[in-house]
């Protein structure tokens, strides 16, 4: 009852205080306010207070009293570095040192300044005895926190002597007592000083934490109750007790004493601590992100502070961000061995498993039988691949507990994830028999028994799962019942099972799925769209059902909706592998080389081992003409995946780009040899034979090629370019239409289309092109093919228009960019200059897009610069007769005619067919007039 009436008489103070200390009186003195400011201390309002003094000093920033008291309050608000400013001005305006010295001490406490108390305060002899004693256990405090035991226990014993029954010394020989895991010794010292000081809250804040050390969080809770009561506007108590509650899931007591430090201490870290933590264990991860974040702001060095932010990323699948935060506390606590596992799984989920084996393996070695450690480092091991190094893994713990239906399903799992279905399902059964209502290894076991054929087994379970009473209400037996049904091909009724499964869990995206698959067989995409719209109503950012609308609008060519949905997957999961891989693949498909590789560079330092995304980049430089970069690329590549046959031809391709024939020869072979199936490989080798003169070789390998793979389309596609190069029209069409009826393909498109067209057959050249975009409208590369055609055709009007349509879908088509700026460069100079900088912005390593720069900067005046970039592009390609020819063109022009001459001739030796040889010997003629 009585504290009932306590809390009311609290709460009526808070309400007058709201009412009264909105603002500065203009009517108040400073002497006023600082009355006005003891009063609300001495009811225990400690924010009321601080205002009022902040009042005070507002009319008399040189008032000592004021200062000396907010100095005082803030180490009561837990505020350090506010307080000990407070306190060293006081000391300036006149307040003795001896007045302070003792809340100086324990606001350098509070920021764990131990050292600066050790060197700078003593105890002067003239104070009074009971304040010598109180700064003795500070210091005493102080030399325990640096870990100086026996000079913490001199300090204590200094003011024991001074009053043997002095509460503060031996509550320091408690703690000394407690470092010294003499808990029994802590405990009753810590009795006997609070029979001498029962209110002395300190006391009852230590007994709080040896209650919490214990984990007897009831027992804590009471003491922290205590040390509130004796000590109302002790900060740290409030907090600890909230963190207490927390902990005891008594989350409506820790909200009430979070609100009230937001009102008595709003920008105290602790004070958004502890609402981080209470957020988090309410999964209000967003919040928990917030609050946490706050505490950082206030006190950087706050290292529980990164851990829990850390963790507040994870849960909300911000990898990088976790990854950060939890190194950052790793680095001054690498002994914790929560931290190494929440780490550890994180670097796994980023895709970075050999990293997380190094976070995690020296927590084995201390605790080589932890359960969790175990089954992280099963699942670390599997990412690389270690099957085997897993199942061990998984096996110690089902050994160490062989009892736990738990572990035996895990170790189910895994043996089926390691290609050993017989022994996980034996292992799954067995957790059965052990826990015969473990759902999940009911789950599981009927899956297996679904892959493995064993339909009855899987029907039986299937059918004991929908007795279940916990799934009652559940689609998860009837989602199993129409995977049953549709593996023994009984379609109509899975699809009325899934959607009575729907119907119990409308925006499930599993079940979505499974009923959009039947409307996507029958070519009803809209109503699979509006399946997965559902879903994403429900979860707005459901990544696998982002994909599948994307692979929707692909589906129906509906190419750019394709490509925004990508983009809008990689805005939302910034950090997940998969869109990042499926855009950087669109990119690459339809020209957009620098866009695939900056997409594959940002996302490469959380995945440097990914393969898939090296392959990309190596093709986006290649396209490029970054071979340099390209070369590096690839011996990563080769690194993360030494067994690749695909590997291996790509880095192939790099050396020959290299003109490093011998180098390409070998990755090849390597790559025939790793993958003898592998048919690009093989052609490539026979590509370089033929290159290399090595005719008869390169035959014998062909038609080995030939016979062993007579309907490959691969292999067809070559017989048509082999076509190609003696001009054998006719084989040429008749292979690529062979090759494409297998498989659909761009390029063998394209080279259909030409081969129509070398062959007289403009129209069908024409049309070919025509019926594959009005199928496929987002083919940047068969556009720019048509519009190639066009070019041929001496069409320039419609190859304009046909290019600028192209650049709307594509704006960074360099090669786009670059022809329109040739054709148009003397049409529209200013125009077609804009097209050719933005084309060498995209691809600066290319010599071509360097050649029209130059030569659309000469035709806009700026000679200087043009000769600038034709040198760059001579530098890229010396030997390509028709960027030399261009710069003897651009060097006559800017009057530099023997240099000119010297170009003309060199080429003219080196060069003895090139399109343009006649006008260049022309023009070495007109520079020799006699």
């Amino acid at each position: 009852m009585a504290h009932s009436a306590l809390s009311l008489r609290r709460l009526s103070v808070a309400l007058i205080a709201a009412l009264t200390i909105s603002a500065c009186s203009p009517d108040l003195t400073d002497a006023e306010h600082i009355s006005r400011a003891k009063e609300y201390q001495a009811q225990g309002d400690l924010r009321a207070s601080i205002i009022e003094l902040k009042n005070a000093l507002q009319k008399n920033p040189k008032n000592p009293e004021a200062r000396r008291l907010l100095g005082q309050l803030y180490v009561q608000a837990g505020n350090g570095a506010s307080a000990e400013k407070e306190l060293r001005r006081a000391v300036e305006l006149g307040v003795a040192k001896e007045a302070i010295m003792i809340s100086l001490a324990e606001a350098l406490i509070l920021q764990n300044k131990h050292r600066e108390i050790l060197d700078k305060i003593e105890v002067p002899p003239n104070l009074p005895p009971q304040q010598q004693v109180k700064l003795m256990s500070l210091r005493g405090d102080a030399w325990l926190m640096v870990g100086n035991l026996d000079n913490a226990e001199a300090e204590y014993r200094r003011g024991l002597a001074i009053d043997p029954q002095a509460p503060l010394p031996k509550l320091g020989m408690a703690r000394l007592a407690a470092k010294n895991n003499d808990l029994g010794r802590a405990e009753r010292l810590l009795d006997e000083a609070l029979q001498v000081a029962p209110e002395e809250g300190r006391l009852w804040r230590f007994k709080a934490e040896l209650a919490r050390v214990a984990e007897n969080y009831e027992e804590a809770e009471e003491a922290y109750d205590k040390a509130i009561d004796f000590n109302t506007i002790n900060i740290s108590d409030l907090v600890d007790r909230a963190l207490v509650r927390i902990e005891r899931q008594k989350y409506a007591g820790a909200t009430e004493d979070i609100q009230r430090l937001q009102k008595i201490a709003p920008r105290y870290f602790m004070t958004h601590y502890a609402a981080g933590l209470l957020a988090l264990q309410q999964k209000r991860y967003a919040e928990a992100q917030t609050q946490l974040e706050q505490v950082l702001t206030l006190n950087n060095q706050y290292l529980p502070g990164y851990y829990f932010l850390g963790v507040a990323h994870l849960l909300q699948n911000h990898l990088a961000q976790a990854e950060e935060n939890l190194s950052r506390f790793m680095t001054s606590a690498p002994n914790s061995v929560r931290a190494r596992k929440v780490l550890a799984l994180t670097q796994l989920r980023l895709g970075a498993a050999k990293e997380a084996k190094k976070t995690l393996e020296p927590v084995l070695l201390f605790q080589p039988e932890n359960r969790v450690v175990l089954e992280i480092m099963s699942k670390i091991e599997f990412a690389l691949g270690n099957q085997d190094k897993g199942i061990e893994y998984l096996q110690k713990m089902v050994g160490l507990e062989p009892e736990s239906a738990e572990y035996r399903t895990k170790l189910g799992l895994g043996l089926l994830a390691g290609g050993e279905s017989e022994l996980g399902i034996k292992e799954l059964k067995e957790a059965l028999v052990q826990d015969p209502g473990l759902i999940p290894a009911k789950v599981q076991l009927a899956l297996s028994y679904l892959r493995t054929k064993k339909f009855n087994e899987a029907e039986e379970l299937i059918q004991s799962l929908q007795d279940e009473k916990d799934l009652v209400d559940s689609a998860l037996p009837f989602n199993l019942l129409g995977a049953l049904q549709l593996a023994r091909g009984e379609s109509e009724q899975a699809e009325s099972t899934f959607q009575m499964a729907w119907e119990r869990e409308p925006g499930n995206p599993a079940i979505a799925h499974n009923l959009a698959q039947f409307a996507i067989k029958d070519q009803k995409y809209s109503d699979a769209r509006d399946l997965y719209e559902v879903v994403l109503k429900r979860h707005p950012k459901d990544l696998a059902t982002q994909l599948r609308l994307a692979e929707l609008d692909e589906k129906e060519g509906k190419l750019e909706d394709f490509r925004q949905k990508l983009e809008q997957a990689v805005s939302d999961h910034p950090e997940s592998l998969a869109p990042h891989v499926i855009l950087a693949q669109f990119y690459l498909n339809y020209g957009e080389f620098q866009k695939a590789q900056t997409l594959v560079e940002k996302i490469l330092p959380r995945y440097p081992q990914q393969v898939d995304l090296l392959m990309l980049l190596v093709k986006a430089q290649m396209q490029t003409d970054q071979l340099t970069s390209a070369r590096e690329s690839v011996q990563q590549l080769l690194e993360a995946s030494p067994s690749s046959a695909e590997a291996h031809y790509l880095a192939g391709k790099v050396a020959l780009g290299n003109d490093d024939f011998v180098k390409a020869e070998r990755m090849w072979k390597k790559a025939a040899e790793l993958d003898p199936a592998f048919i690009p490989a093989r052609l490539a080798l026979i590509k370089l034979k033929l290159s290399q003169n090595k005719i008869q070789q390169a035959q014998e390998d062909a038609q080995r090629l030939f016979e062993n793979y007579p309907d490959n389309a691969g292999v067809l596609a070559f017989r048509a370019e082999l076509a190609m190069k003696s001009g054998d029209w006719e084989a040429v069409i008749s292979n690529y239409e062979k090759a494409l009826a297998q498989s659909a393909d761009s390029s063998w498109t394209i080279n259909l289309a030409r081969a129509y067209w070398f062959s007289g057959d403009k129209k069908r050249s024409e049309e070919i092109l025509k019926t594959w975009m009005s199928k496929h409208p987002g083919d940047g590369s068969a556009a720019y093919a048509y519009a190639n055609l066009l070019w041929k055709s001496d069409r320039l009007d419609e190859t304009i228009d046909r290019l600028r349509a192209l650049l709307k879908i594509y704006p960074d088509h360099a090669m786009a960019l670059n022809d329109l700026a040739w054709l148009l460069r003397n049409k529209a100079p200013r125009e077609a200059l804009r097209y050719a900088e933005r084309a060498v912005k995209l691809m600066p390593e290319s010599a071509r897009m360097r050649d029209t720069l130059a030569w659309t900067l000469s035709i806009n005046g700026n000679n200087s610069r043009a000769l600038e970039e034709m040198q760059l592009a001579v530098a890229k390609q010396p030997e390509n007769p028709l960027i030399q020819y261009h710069w003897a063109k651009l060097l006559i022009a800017d009057g530099q005619k023997n240099k000119a001459r010297q170009v003309l001739e060199s080429l003219l030796t080196q060069a003895e067919q090139f399109p343009k040889r006649p006008a260049a010997q022309a023009l070495l003629k007109d520079l020799h007039p006699d």
